[in-house]
C-alpha cells in the first residue's frame, strides 16, 4: 500500500517529518559522484580498491563521439558548483524552510503546489 506520492520530495526526504538521512545520503553521494566523475574519490578508495569499486559503479561516461573527452570534461565542469544535497536538507526543519540559497521553499516542490 503506498504511504506517499512517490515525486513528493518532501515525503521521502521526511517520510512522516522525520529526516531520512540514510536514504538521503545514498542519494546525495550518487549525485556527488556523477557530479564530479570522481568514483574513487567520493568513495575513499584507492588502488585495487579503486578497481574493485570501478567494478560495479561506472560514474558519467563520454560518449562514442567525444574521443578526446572534452564534452564529458565539460559536463564534469559545470557540475562542479552543484550542492551538496544531504547537507543542505540537514539545514531544513519544516516544510516552508528555503531550499538552501535558492529561495524556494521546500512547499514548493510539493506536487499539490505546482
Amino acid at each position: 500500500m503506498p504511504r506517499f506520492f512517490d515525486f513528493d520530495s518532501w515525503d521521502i526526504a521526511f517520510p512522516g517529518g522525520t529526516f531520512n538521512y540514510g536514504f538521503i545520503e545514498t542519494w546525495s553521494d550518487s549525485n556527488d559522484v556523477l557530479d564530479s566523475g570522481d568514483i574513487c574519490g567520493v568513495a575513499e578508495v584507492a588502488g585495487d580498491d579503486c578497481v574493485q569499486v570501478k567494478r560495479v559503479y561506472y560514474g558519467p561516461r563520454a560518449a562514442d563521439s567525444d574521443t578526446d573527452l572534452s564534452q564529458l570534461n565539460a559536463a564534469i565542469d559545470q557540475h562542479a558548483d552543484n550542492i551538496c544535497l544531504k547537507d543542505v536538507l540537514q539545514q531544513v526543519k519544516y516544510l516552508d524552510d528555503p531550499f538552501a540559497d535558492t529561495g524556494i521553499l521546500m512547499s514548493d516542490s510539493k506536487p499539490v503546489s505546482l
